[in-house]
């Protein structure tokens, strides 16, 4: 499916600043704002006026955004992996779901207090974290598999990321030095976990296997046109399905008549 997606498509695969190979960012200031404004401007550099936006965990979240600040030029948002926090401290964010939906944000709640701690040292101390991560690869590794074997088949149901792909990421990771920085993330943009005002672009989501977003959530933040889930990958999904994420893609494209 990926050589028919490029035969379609022009593909753009930018790396985050701060992370792999567009190195450590050295400065703070790398919100959600600014990290989409960024990508906006390398768009335009290539030379692309209107796009189509892809992207799952921090993706789906940086990529609305660029949708927000220029809706006249994204002709589609397609996600996976997509976070739908509740906010619990404005009132009963369950109101107005469904039994269903309700029922899931409680769960969805109770699964983050429990594997949560990762974000919560990348949101709070990301640079004390750093310097242990930078000093030692064996340390990097174990701390990469936090997210990586947690969504491994022996404990769910998904697909597992080929060994190679993690020693891969965490290999470029070490080289590149780019452990500290691109876990600041987690505090930098932090608002990124907020309810945000929908875009008006039209929105496509793809749930995969151990996928946990919450439609009645997501629609308070996104004009959701197309909500499809599978029982296979995971949140991974273009390390775990590429080919069924990559025909959902092409599937919301052609329906939106992009």
């Amino acid at each position: 499916m990926l050589p028919a997606l490029v035969e379609r498509f022009h593909v753009v695969a930018p790396s985050l600043p701060g992370f792999g190979f567009t190195g450590p960012t050295t400065e703070v200031g790398w919100d959600l704002d600014r990290h989409a404004r960024t990508l906006l401007d390398l768009m335009t550099r290539a030379g692309y006026e209107r796009f189509v936006v892809q992207g799952g965990d921090w993706g789906a979240l940086i990529g609305p955004h660029i949708a927000r600040l220029a809706p006249e030029r994204v002709s589609l948002v397609h996600l996976n992996a997509l976070a739908t926090p509740a906010d619990w401290s404005a009132g009963d964010p369950t109101a107005g779901l469904s039994e269903e939906d309700a029922a899931q944000v409680s769960a969805l709640g109770a699964l983050w207090e429990e594997r949560s701690g990762y974000a919560t040292i990348m949101g709070t101390r990301p640079q004390t974290l750093g310097y242990a991560l930078a000093d030692s690869p064996v340390g990097l590794l174990a701390w990469q598999l936090e997210w990586f074997v947690d969504y491994d088949p022996t404990t769910t149901r998904q697909i597992p990321v080929d060994p190679i792909a993690v020693l891969t990421d965490v290999t470029t990771t070490w080289l590149t030095g780019t452990a500290a920085s691109s876990g600041r993330i987690y505090r930098e943009c932090h608002g990124a976990f907020e309810q945000h005002a929908p875009s008006g672009v039209p929105t496509a989501v793809a749930c995969f296997t151990g996928d946990h977003a919450v439609r009645g959530i997501a629609e308070r933040s996104h004009r959701i046109v197309r909500w499809r889930r599978y029982d296979t990958g995971g949140h991974f999904a273009s390390l775990q399905a590429p080919d069924v994420l990559v025909a959902d893609l092409v599937a919301a494209v052609t329906e939106e008549g992009v």
